[in-house]
């Protein structure tokens, strides 16, 4: 049986280059964004938060983001347009998975 990843890890894979450009695994959406804004967005799960400050310096739109092993704005229940999720539904139990994925518009 495989351990689940504690924040302690991602802390550690974080400090040791892990995901050192965000962006790479956003490049798909990118251009979804930009056809998206002006739009509010929160990353959820946004590392270092390469994205949301891409959003912020490259297109019309406004993004927070939040990563518990990173750090970054809490999101406070403030409306946003779109949230983003990348490499983050490993977290989520198989219920909470399902629910969200079942949710999605």
């Amino acid at each position: 049986m495989v351990r689940p990843a504690t924040l302690a890890d991602y802390r550690w894979l974080y400090a040791n280059g892990y995901m050192p450009d965000g962006l790479k695994c956003a490049r798909d959406v990118m251009a979804d964004i930009v056809d998206r804004c002006p739009a509010s967005f929160f990353d959820y799960g946004c590392g270092r938060g390469d994205l949301v400050r891409w959003i912020n310096e490259k297109t019309r739109g406004s993004a927070n983001g939040y990563d518990a092993a990173y750090g970054g704005a809490e999101w406070g229940g403030q409306f946003v347009d779109y949230a983003l999720c990348f490499d983050v539904l490993e977290h989520l139990n198989e219920a909470d998975a399902i629910r969200f994925a079942f949710s999605a518009k």
